[in-house]
C-alpha cells in the first residue's frame, strides 16, 4: 500500500464510543467497534470505516468521593478475525485503572486495524464509578 498523502490523526469527539456513564458496584459495560475495517459502514459499534493505519483508544474514569481498598476500572479490549468469535485472552491492552477518590484518571492505547470489543469493569465491590468514558481516535 502507497500513501497518497501525508498520514493524519483525526481527534474523536469524546464518549464517541461510550457515551459518559456511571458504572455501579461490580459491574461492566461492553462495546463492539472496528478501525479501517473497509465495508463496516453503519455496522453496530461502528466508529470508523475504510483505510486507518491505527487507533488510539482513550478510557475515562471517575470515582466518586469514597473508593473500597480493591477498586479501579478493569480495561480489556478482546480482538475478532470473523467477526463472530472474540478472543477470550485480551489483545494486549489488558489494565486496571486505579480509582482516587473524587479524581478522573485516563489511560491510552493505540491499536491496529480490525474489529473489538471493549469491556470495562468497576472493581470496586461497594463503591460507582460516577462517569466512565470511552473516547476513539484514528490516523491515516
Amino acid at each position: 500500500m502507497s500513501l497518497s498523502a501525508d498520514p493524519s490523526f483525526t481527534v474523536g469527539s469524546t464518549g464517541n464510543l461510550i457515551a459518559s456513564t456511571g458504572l455501579a458496584a461490580n459491574t461492566s459495560v461492553s462495546a463492539t467497534f472496528y478501525i479501517g475495517v473497509a465495508g463496516q459502514s453503519g455496522a453496530a459499534g461502528s466508529i470508523t470505516t475504510g483505510i486507518a493505519l491505527f487507533g488510539r483508544l482513550q478510557i475515562a474514569s471517575t470515582p466518586g468521593s469514597t473508593v473500597a481498598a480493591t477498586n479501579g476500572l478493569n480495561v480489556n479490549v478482546y480482538s475478532t478475525s470473523d467477526g463472530t468469535n472474540y478472543d477470550t485472552i485480551a489483545y494486549g491492552v489488558s489494565s486496571v485503572i486505579p480509582s482516587v477518590a473524587s479524581t478522573v484518571a485516563r489511560m491510552s492505547w493505540d491499536l491496529s486495524p480490525g474489529q473489538y470489543k471493549l469491556t470495562l469493569q468497576n472493581l470496586d465491590t461497594t463503591n460507582s464509578l460516577t462517569a466512565v468514558v470511552a473516547t476513539l481516535g484514528t490516523a491515516g
